[in-house]
């Protein structure tokens, strides 16, 4: 089994506007804050890396994990597909 899927809204700041994007990650429990690390770290370039300020990230509509996401420390192990 790959994992479970998880339904991730995020609300945040860009410029101090305000934004939500959501997002579905079909896997681990575990590999989550790298997936949606990832996710930032796109919207960020999407962005042109304006200021950004995350404010919530809502896990199937009712846990918000934004404390731990975002003291997640990327790994460039995390990219290896091995």
């Amino acid at each position: 089994m790959k994992g479970e899927w998880f339904e991730v809204e995020m609300h945040y700041l860009i410029d101090g506007h305000r934004n939500m994007s959501s997002n579905r990650f079909r896997c681990k429990r575990h590999e989550l804050p790298c997936k949606i690390s990832g996710w930032i770290k796109n919207i960020k370039m999407e962005t042109g890396y304006r200021k950004t300020v995350v404010e919530k990230i809502i896990l199937n509509g009712s846990e918000d994990i934004a404390e731990e996401i975002m003291s997640y420390k990327f790994d460039q192990d995390d990219l290896l597909p091995f």
